[in-house]
């Protein structure tokens, strides 16, 4: 499995992340098993780690695990993940996530 560095000296697993929401300048981490983490970077800082491991940036406040998404409506661009969760898909961003959405 995968681990990815999120603050000094401990390692997640990339399968218990959910959804990386932007606020500001802190990110809120969600994990699979409801507990939430916020660090004090800017998702544009965190995007590059997570994107080599296959998520996806669908919105400048969202970065989200493809692995984790139940449902996502078109007509309003919305994205419903796991835990109750939901992130929303830019205009600008909607077609590339739609293609790695649809293989």
């Amino acid at each position: 499995m995968k681990t990815v560095n999120i603050i000094r000296k401990k390692n997640f697993y990339a399968s218990d992340i959910i959804l990386l929401k932007s606020d500001a300048n802190y990110t809120h981490i969600y994990f699979r098993n409801g507990k939430q983490m916020t660090v004090a970077k800017t998702l544009k800082q965190m995007e590059p780690k997570f994107t080599e491991l296959g998520f996806i940036r669908t919105h400048k406040s969202f970065i989200v695990n493809p692995s984790h998404i139940l449902r996502y409506y078109d007509v309003e661009s919305e994205i419903h993940l796991t835990k109750n969760l939901t992130a929303a898909v830019s205009r600008r961003r909607k077609d590339a996530f739609e293609q790695v959405l649809h293989g």
